[in-house]
């Protein structure tokens, strides 16, 4: 990625931790009253081995159905049973996938202002430029995103999900199929951005490399939050050991 990162804290963020408490749901990607708090301003890696941190990221916001336990962000409770439909939004969270979706033809200016109709209040060419410039595309606003290489289709996706002000970050194990410098380094954007936005970012990951560049970790085996982290020494020391 030869793109450069510049600070996006003009940008604005919502400043409300994510609340999670006693997420259940039995079957084949059970969670076993599952609770985490994701605090503004700090990446929080869900880890684990086993896909349990992404299937409890996505019962988090919404995505996948509970059977009982919320969570809440801004007031506003997020989880949902089967019964209910998922009425989740570009505002609440902004969905960073393994896949960096683009629409035929899409640009990368249009890319980041995809779901800018939902921000009316935003300037919406202003709001393009200054996430674009945030992220290192000043000049390449025209670029089809399809031609960019992979690492920086990804910084596209994050500039799409930023773009509307939304009050969370929800990554879904994103960079997975990454070489592991480009992983890094959006990685670690996601930490610069969670502090710069003043957003809680939430990322499953599998990899303990990524659980190195978090602020809290919370370790999830067989749908169950086993243990949680907190600060750089504790989790440096803890990781550092694991990767030895």
């Amino acid at each position: 990625m030869s793109a450069p990162l510049l600070s996006p804290r003009s940008l604005g963020g919502s400043g409300t931790d994510l609340q999670v408490s006693g997420l259940y749901r039995s079957g084949i990607a059970p969670l076993i009253d599952a609770s985490f708090t994701a605090a503004a301003g700090e990446l929080t890696v869900l880890y684990s081995q086993d896909t349990s941190g992404q299937s409890l990221l996505r019962a988090a916001i919404g995505i996948d159905p509970v059977e009982r336990g919320d969570s809440a962000l801004q007031g506003c409770r997020l989880s949902r049973t089967a019964q209910e439909a998922n009425s989740l939004t570009p505002l609440q969270a902004g969905i960073l996938t393994p896949k960096p979706y683009s629409l035929a033809g899409q640009t990368v200016d249009s890319a980041i202002g995809q779901w800018l109709d939902q921000a009316p209040e935003l300037d919406r060419q202003a709001r393009i430029r200054r996430v674009g410039e945030s992220l290192g595309f000043g000049g390449l606003g025209t670029a089809p995103v399809a031609n960019l290489p992979l690492a920086l289709q990804h910084r596209v996706a994050i500039g799409r999900a930023l773009a509307p002000a939304p009050a969370m970050i929800a990554a879904e194990n994103p960079f997975a199929q990454l070489p592991i410098r480009e992983r890094n380094m959006l990685e670690g954007l996601l930490r610069v951005l969670a502090a710069d936005y003043g957003l809680p970012v939430v990322y499953a990951a599998a990899e303990a490399s990524s659980a190195t560049r978090a602020h809290h970790v919370v370790q999830v085996v067989g749908g169950r939050v086993v243990a949680q982290l907190h600060g750089w020494s504790e989790i440096q020391r803890v990781f550092s050991e694991n990767q030895q």
